[in-house]
């Protein structure tokens, strides 16, 4: 009986089972409220939510540091437009979890590019360069988090409440909310 997995697979599998116990360690690290905190517990269309530069890429910040007193772990979705992209960049301070809920894409890790459909997963260790470009006809939505928390501020920094005015970001307001979070784009 033939009992080898392929290197996707077991990639699949690894990056998986690592940020499943990941998490586990997390919270097991979080201090227990008392009583259920209805904050939580969110339903798809709930959380804050900021429309991130001209290309209106939708940011839903789901569990944060500011709003949920939660230090180790930050949740959080993003619904990519046909043709759009999150720019390939690298974090100094967080490692990053992704996973595609739905539609198709092209992550860049490293200098690699792979594609991503429902279901694929990433831990992407800080200063690792990545990005994801959805290639497709279809909205691409991911669900990501970082740990520690904290990056999410990075969020409310750059991106508009729904109906408020555009915010025009000069090139010195992105070096120093950039510089402030430890973000670096690549070229």
């Amino acid at each position: 009986m033939d009992t080898s997995i392929s290197r996707k697979d077991f990639l699949t599998k690894a990056t998986f089972i690592g940020v499943c116990g990941m998490l586990t360690g997390i919270l097991q690290t979080q201090k227990q409220p008392a009583a259920f905190d209805p904050n939580l517990l969110l339903n798809v269309d709930e959380g804050e939510i900021y429309l991130i530069g001209e290309r209106k890429g939708r940011v839903t910040i789901k569990i944060g540091k500011q709003k949920n007193g939660i230090q180790t772990m930050s949740l959080l979705t993003e619904d990519i437009g046909p043709g759009d992209e999150i720019p390939v960049h690298k974090h100094s301070s967080e490692e990053e979890f992704i996973f595609i809920e739905n539609g198709t894409g092209i992550f860049t890790f490293g200098d690699e590019e792979y594609k991503v459909t429902a279901g694929s997963m990433a831990l992407v260790p800080r200063t690792v360069w990545h990005g994801l470009r959805n290639e497709s006809e279809e909205n691409l939505r991911m669900v990501f988090g970082y740990t520690p928390a904290g990056f999410e501020n990075y969020f409310r920094a750059i991106g508009v409440k729904p109906g408020a005015p555009s915010q025009k970001l000069s090139s010195e307001d992105w070096k120093r909310i950039n510089s402030k979070y430890g973000v670096v784009y690549r070229d």
